[in-house]
């Protein structure tokens, strides 16, 4: 059993020198004895023999471990052995020592995670554990026939459905509907969602809120009084992002940077040490500094998954904790966490009431009662060990989901398959126990699947009002209206015809738009003064930077850069290759990457279909960036770095306050008020020197635009090289901000009204006209918009944008743009906030570490966890004779700070 309890670093290292006490074995060689007429002789013949291969050498000495960099990143070094082998032979070559590090989060080094393997004798460990595939959840079913069914829309609304006796669809009444209604609380950046029995919680921003039934203080709001609409949990502690969260039937859980609980605890499913319920949120210190991937909880039992392995607690009478033992029926129960026996390498974690099932890439493991066939296998009283079940050969298992009465698994080739009971066929028309994981039959392109008590759900893909989406459809028995169409009977397969319709959700504020005939983004934030939010794009699916191939297909939903966090003040679009952003000030890039230009070698990677953090050198935050064809450029701190066209990140200019690119030509304005402009990634500069007093540059083709701090606009030709040209003056009015475009083309929006105006130069071709500009040039027009808070003109074969009143988006673009469905000559709302949709979110697969660990994402893997404590073991192998040393005595990395 691991130890959970935080102990002295001279405890630990007590306790390691009386386990790795290791026994070295005996050296044994192997030399055959031939007999010769002449008499006996020893030949020269080398035998390495399988007895020479278990021979033991000493083990490495010296190991020391120190933390560098920010506490997330440490430094290992050991003394190198001599190779000592009696063995010689010419033929095999030169001997050496390879050395494996090894590092354990517990003292009793579970699941130990190789570090490094070779021959050199030191290592950075920046952690590097490859980090964990998450489905997000964006669709969670209850475990009972009285419990709702919620749905997260594709603009971070929620909506639920079905029964409402106890307050649980969060609307404010306790009437059922047969149809979703709209949560209420104001909750409108919703990212994950969580329903239990009759009660559910929601993560919208940076809390935590739950609504419905309150009987042992699930709702965490400090009473058992219940909540009609979304109350926020209190004790939570500030400053920290929730990550995972979890319901089980009376109770719940958040990880922050450690997991907090609340609701029903008298069993210990808590994991407070002890069997208190609570009313508002306490950390569950008896899981100490176990790093966190998923919870699963039932009724009176938690279990969570740590780098490969699972832990429980909570009640066992069914053996609900997986570690071989039952409670017996007078015995206490145990506040102590146990590792479920025999388990790694698993992936995935849920539970059903008192069940848990863990899966790997193609195998499901099962542990507690199984009367109905909950652990995947044929039906008995229960299992106190884990039942491994083969799901899978073709694919990997992406996502799991349980309830009462079974679970469902989610496969990579698009498909699910099922098990447990089916009384009310929410497994398929046909079977009541179905024993083992059985293919539902779903029509189109699976996305999600959720296990539900009376009724399952799914996300697929779809063609909503012509264009390609996702839709939620469910089947089972809907008693209580959870099949979510407006009718209340059973239905025993999904039906893609009867896709669920959402309400309109909270109108939140958009607070920046960037578009190109490829792709749309934009920045959603909660509050219009504040310009941050969350990355969402639509378009080409090398461009959305949500995990898709680069197939070239149009997703015409916008969905969330989930690894980008709400903390987005800034995106840009090239023509059609790579999307780059800054969140939380860090530069990140994606897409495609043929000349470098989303800041990683070329040989590194083609594509890539996730962010991709820039390292840049210098301190300071990413403010701006901009991503041209073939290169990209930011602005960090003063300082504009630059990269592509097969050069890495490199600082161009210092001194600088904004920046803006278009093709392969950038301006900058200094911090003198000046602008300066440039080409690619090379420092040949020309200095506009006739403007004083910048704010703001923006550069089209050929044409580039600068509006002063007195509102006076000024334009010039860029031109294709970076010969000087003295600007113009455009006219004696006060401009608010510019966008410059194709072709000499420009609008900007007046600071007296907010008017926006279009300009169209002289000889300008005509076949990419702002609509509503007759095509007169050197001729300001005004564009037959109100209430603009932003202007976009549209780039080249690409579409403009504008923010509408902070709640939509309005675009035009030409007859052939992709994204935005407008004729040529009109403006024209896209879908972003619709009064009624059929649309979900596309459940992503996003990547997650460790609690408190950081993704690196320019190779997925995770970091190491701030304030903990880590144990780390060297051992040696002589690569000739194959001899391995035992561990050497484990040194820790105390926790930082």
């Amino acid at each position: 059993m691991a130890r959970f309890a935080r102990s002295s670093a001279q405890q630990r290292r007590r306790t390691w020198l009386r386990r790795a006490g290791f026994a070295a074995l005996a050296l044994v060689v192997m030399i055959p004895i031939g007999i010769g007429s002449t008499g006996a002789y020893f030949t020269d013949a080398q035998n390495n023999a399988a007895s020479a291969s278990s021979a033991s050498i000493a083990s490495p000495t010296g190991l020391a471990v120190q933390r560098t960099s920010a506490n997330i990143y440490a430094s290992a070094s050991w003394n190198g052995l001599a190779a000592d082998s009696p063995l010689r032979n010419s033929q095999l070559g030169d001997r050496a020592v390879s050395y494996l590090l090894e590092r354990s989060s517990t003292a009793e080094f579970a699941n130990p995670v190789t570090v490094y393997s070779g021959t050199g004798t030191s290592t950075p460990d920046a952690g590097k554990s490859a980090a964990t595939k998450m489905i997000n959840q964006t669709l969670a079913v209850g475990p009972t026939a009285e419990s709702a069914v919620c749905a997260i829309n594709a603009f971070r609304g929620l909506s639920c459905w079905g029964a409402g006796s106890r307050g649980q669809l969060g609307n404010g009444s306790t009437n059922a509907s047969a149809t979703p209604v709209s949560v209420g609380g104001g909750l409108s950046e919703v990212a994950t969602v969580a329903v239990g029995d009759r009660f559910g919680c929601a993560v919208n921003g940076d809390a935590v809120y739950c609504w419905g039934r309150n009987d042992f203080g699930q709702l965490g709001d400090n009473t058992r009084t219940d909540r009609s609409t979304p109350v926020r949990v209190q004790g939570l502690p500030t400053g920290q992002v929730p990550q995972i969260l979890s319901v089980g039937y009376d109770s719940a859980c958040v990880v922050l940077e450690e997991m907090w609980c609340w609701g029903r605890g008298d069993r210990g499913q808590l994991a407070t040490g002890n069997a208190n319920n609570q009313l508002t949120a306490v950390r569950a210190g008896a899981l100490g500094d176990l790093p966190i991937s998923a919870v699963a909880m039932g009724v009176n039992h938690t279990c969570v998954l740590s780098e490969g392995a699972v832990y429980c607690v909570g009640a066992n009478k069914l053996g609900q904790r997986g570690n071989g033992t039952v409670q017996g029926a007078s015995e206490a129960d145990s506040m102590a966490v146990t590792r479920v026996t025999g388990l790694g390498g698993q992936q995935a974690l849920a539970a059903g009431p008192y069940q848990t099932c863990s899966a790997a890439a193609t195998t499901i493991s099962c542990w507690g009662e199984n009367t109905l066939s909950q652990l995947a296998a044929p039906a008995s009283a229960s299992s106190s060990t884990a039942v491994t079940t083969s799901v899978t050969t073709a694919g990997s298992i992406q996502s799991i989901s349980m309830s009462d009465g079974g679970g469902c698994v989610r496969l990579a080739d698009s498909t699910a398959k099922c098990w447990g009971s089916n009384s009310n066929k929410q497994i398929s028309s046909a079977d009541t126990i179905v024993a083992t994981p059985t293919s539902v039959a779903v029509t189109g392109t699976l996305q999600h699947i959720v296990r539900g008590g009376v009724v399952s759900c799914v996300v697929i893909a779809a063609t909503i009002d012509g264009k390609a989406g996702s839709g939620i459809t469910c089947w089972g028995t809907g008693a209580s209206g959870q099949l979510g169409d407006g009718t209340s009977g059973t239905r025993g397969a999904p039906d893609a015809a009867k896709l669920i319709e959402h309400p309109a959700g909270a109108v939140k504020s958009m607070v920046k738009v960037v578009a190109h005939n490829y792709a749309m983004c934009v920045i959603v934030g909660t509050d219009a003064t504040k310009q941050i939010g969350s990355a969402r794009c639509m378009g080409v699916s090398s461009l959305m930077g949500t995990g898709y191939a680069d197939d070239g297909a149009v997703h015409w939903t916008p969905e969330t850069i989930t690894l980008l966090g709400d903390t987005v003040t800034d995106i840009s679009l090239s023509h059609g290759t790579h999307v780059c952003a800054v969140s939380d000030g860090l530069p990140y890039c994606w897409g495609q990457n043929p000349q470098g230009q989303i800041g990683v070698a070329r040989a590194t990677t083609a594509y890539s279909a996730y962010p991709r953090l820039v390292p840049l050198p210098g301190s300071g935050a990413v403010t701006q960036i901009v991503a041209n064809d073939q290169t990209s450029c930011a602005l960090k701190g003063t300082d504009v770095y630059c990269w592509g066209l097969g050069t890495s990140p490199t600082k161009l200019l210092s001194g600088a306050t904004q920046i803006s690119g278009m093709g392969e030509q950038y301006c900058a304005v200094t911090t003198a008020g000046k602008v300066t402009c440039w080409k690619g990634v090379t420092a040949s500069f020309r200095l506009n020197t006739s403007i004083s007093n910048a704010r703001d540059v923006s550069v089209g083709d050929p044409g580039a635009c600068a509006v002063t701090t007195a509102g006076v606009m000024y334009c010039w030709t860029t031109g294709s090289d970076t010969t000087a040209s003295t600007p113009s003056k455009a006219s004696g009015i006060a401009w608010s901000d510019v966008e410059s475009g194709l072709l000499g083309k420009w609008c900007g929006r007046k600071t007296a009204d907010g008017t926006v105006w279009c300009f169209l130069a002289s000889g300008a071709s005509n076949h990419q006209d702002v609509p509503g500009v007759s095509g007169a040039s050197d001729t300001l027009q005004r564009i037959d918009i109100t209430g603009a808070v932003t202007v976009s003109v549209p780039k080249p074969w690409s579409t403009g944008c504008v923010i509408v009143n902070v709640e939509k988006v309005v675009c035009s673009g030409s007859t052939w743009s992709q994204i935005v469905s407008a004729k040529q000559g009109s403006w024209s709302s896209t879908v972003i906030y619709p009064t009624v949709s059929k649309q979900n979110p596309t459940p992503s697969v996003s990547l997650g570490c460790a609690t408190g660990a950081k993704l690196d994402t320019s190779d997925l893997t995770c970091s190491l966890r701030p304030g903990s404590t880590y144990y780390y073991r060297i051992k040696a192998t002589e690569s000739v004779a194959g001899w391995r040393s035992p561990a050497s005595t484990t040194v820790t990395l105390p926790a930082a700070g």
